[in-house]
C-alpha cells in the first residue's frame, strides 16, 4: 500500500466538480441507448455518486474543524492542568471524549470551554449551509430530469418504471422543501436510547500519525495511527497475530483495492475508523478482533472472518454507525465467526447471504444477542433472507426483496421485529413459527 495522496485528492476533486457540472446542466440527464428502464438506473447511478462527493467533501471539512477543536480541548487541558484546577479539568476532558465519540459538543462548563464550543459552532455552520445549498441545486437539477424521463417511460407505455420514477421525483420534491433532505435513501434518524445502551463503547484512541510506508514493514507498533492518505492495497495482507493491538484510521483516508484480489486481513487487533472510504477489495479480521466505523463509507467492500484461530462465538466483531455501505457486505455469515452492531446505516444494493447457523446455535437465542443487531437502518435494492430478517428491527426497506432460506428456520422462543416497507417483494412463502414481523408503510415510520 502506498500513499498517493496529493495526485489523487485532485484528481478526485476534478472528477467531483466536471460530474456535478454535467449532471446540473442537464447534460447527463439520460444515458445513450433506447432502454427507457437502463437510462432510469444510470441517472440514478449518477445522482447517487454526485450526491455522496458532496457529501464527503462537506464531511471532510467538518472532520478538519473537528480535529481542531479536540485539539483546542486539548491544550485547554494542560493550561488547567498546569493551574492545579482539577473540577475544571475533568470538564475539559468529559467534553472532549464525548465529541471525540458523538461528534457532539456539550453544553455546560466553565467560560473558556464555552468560548472554544461557540467557536466551533459558529465555524461549523457555514460548512453545514453550504452543503445544503449544494445539495439542493442538485436536486433540483435532478427532479426536473426526473419529470423529463417519467414522461418518456409513460408515453413508452413503460408505466411501472414511470410509477418509480414518480415516486422518486416525489421523494426529493420534499426533500427540496425540507429545504435539502436526505441525498439519498431514507435518512435514519437517531434510534432510540435502549439500542444504542446495547453498543459496545468505541475504545479512545489517540495514537500520534505514525512515519513512514507502514505497509513495508513486517510488523507493525502494537499501537498506531494510520497518517490520512489515499492507500491502495495490493495483494494479500496479514497484519498480525499478537493479541492487544490497536490501529486507528484517521478521517479522510480512502483505502482501495487494486484489483478483485486485493485483501487486507487487520489481524487479532481493534480498528477504530471515523470518516474513512473502503473501497473494492475484501477486508477481514482475525479471532478476537473488533471493529468499529463511524460515518465511513463501504462500496464493494467485503467483510468478515478471516485468518487461521477460531475459538468462541463472534470470532470477529463489526460496528458500523452512520455509515453508508453500497454493492457489498459479506459473503459467509456464520453464526459463530461473525458478530455485528449495526445502528443509523444506509445499505444499497446488498445481496445478503443467509445465516449459517454453528450447530449450538439456536436462531431465537443469536437473534437476542447484542452482537447480533440492527437497528433503525434504510436499506435500498437489497435481498434479506428470513435468517437475516430476524435481526433486523425498527428499519426501513425500499425496493427490497425479502427471501427464504434455503434451509427453513425453527425459533424455539418469539421473536418480533417492526419493518417499514416501500415498493419492496415479500417472497417468503411463510415466516417461521416463532418470527412475528409487523410490516408497516415507510411513511409510517417516526
Amino acid at each position: 500500500m502506498k500513499p498517493y495522496c496529493h495526485i489523487l485528492l485532485r484528481l478526485r476533486s476534478s472528477l467531483r466538480i466536471l460530474l456535478l457540472h454535467l449532471l446540473l446542466a442537464g447534460i447527463a440527464s439520460v444515458a445513450s441507448g433506447d432502454d427507457l428502464a437502463l437510462k432510469w438506473e444510470e441517472l440514478r447511478m449518477k445522482f447517487d455518486t454526485a450526491s455522496s462527493e458532496i457529501r464527503s467533501k462537506y464531511e471532510k471539512e467538518r472532520s478538519d474543524l473537528g480535529v481542531k477543536y479536540a485539539g483546542a480541548l486539548q491544550k485547554l487541558e494542560t493550561t488547567l492542568q498546569e493551574k492545579g484546577e482539577l473540577e475544571e479539568l475533568l470538564t475539559v476532558r468529559n467534553e472532549r471524549e464525548l465529541f471525540i465519540t458523538s461528534g457532539t459538543p456539550g453544553a455546560d462548563g466553565p467560560a473558556e470551554l464555552s468560548r472554544l464550543r461557540t467557536l466551533y459552532t459558529d465555524s461549523r455552520a457555514p460548512i453545514d449551509n453550504g452543503e445544503k445549498e449544494e445539495v439542493v441545486r442538485l436536486m433540483g437539477a435532478y427532479f426536473k430530469q426526473l419529470e423529463t424521463l417519467q414522461t418518456e417511460l409513460t408515453r413508452t407505455g413503460e408505466i411501472e418504471t414511470a410509477v418509480l420514477v414518480k415516486n422518486e421525483g416525489e421523494r426529493i420534491r420534499r426533500a427540496i422543501d425540507e429545504g435539502g433532505g436526505p441525498a439519498t435513501g431514507l435518512s435514519p434518524k437517531p434510534t432510540d436510547p435502549a439500542a444504542l445502551a446495547m453498543l459496545q463503547l468505541i475504545p479512545e484512541m489517540n495514537h500520534a500519525p505514525a512515519e513512514g510506508d507502514l505497509f513495508g514493514l513486517e510488523k507493525w507498533p502494537p499501537k498506531v495511527a494510520l497518517p490520512s492518505a489515499n492507500y491502495r492495497i495490493e495483494g494479500n495482507r496479514y497484519q498480525g497475530d499478537e493479541t492487544g493491538r490497536e490501529v486507528l484510521l484517521l478521517p479522510g483516508s480512502v483505502f482501495r483495492g487494486a484489483d478483485d484480489k486485493a485483501r487486507w486481513i487487520i489481524g487479532r487487533a481493534t480498528l477504530v475508523a471515523n470518516e474513512v472510504e473502503f473501497n473494492g477489495f475484501t477486508f477481514h479480521g482475525d479471532l478476537s478482533s473488533q471493529l468499529f466505523f463511524v460515518k465511513c463509507q463501504f462500496k464493494d467492500t467485503i467483510i468478515g472472518k478471516g485468518g487461521p484461530w477460531f475459538s468462541g462465538r463472534f470470532m470477529t466483531r463489526w460496528q458500523f454507525r452512520d455509515c453508508r455501505i453500497e454493492g457489498s457486505f459479506i459473503e459467509k455469515w456464520n453464526s459463530k465467526q461473525f458478530g455485528l452492531q449495526m445502528v443509523n446505516c444506509e445499505v444499497e444494493r446488498v445481496e445478503f447471504p443467509s445465516i449459517e447457523y454453528d450447530a449450538e446455535d439456536e436462531p431465537s437465542e443469536l437473534a437476542g444477542q447484542e452482537w447480533a443487531m440492527v437497528r433503525n437502518t434504510h436499506f435500498r435494492k437489497c435481498v434479506i433472507p428470513v435468517s437475516v430478517l430476524s435481526l433486523l428491527d425498527d428499519c426501513s426497506f425500499e425496493e427490497c426483496r425479502f427471501v427464504d432460506d434455503a434451509t427453513p428456520l425453527t425459533f424455539a422462543t418469539e421473536i418480533k421485529r417492526t419493518v417499514y416497507l416501500d415498493n419492496c417483494q415479500w417472497q417468503i412463502k411463510a415466516l417461521p413459527a416463532g418470527l412475528v414481523v409487523e410490516q408497516k408503510k415507510i411513511s409510517e415510520k417516526p
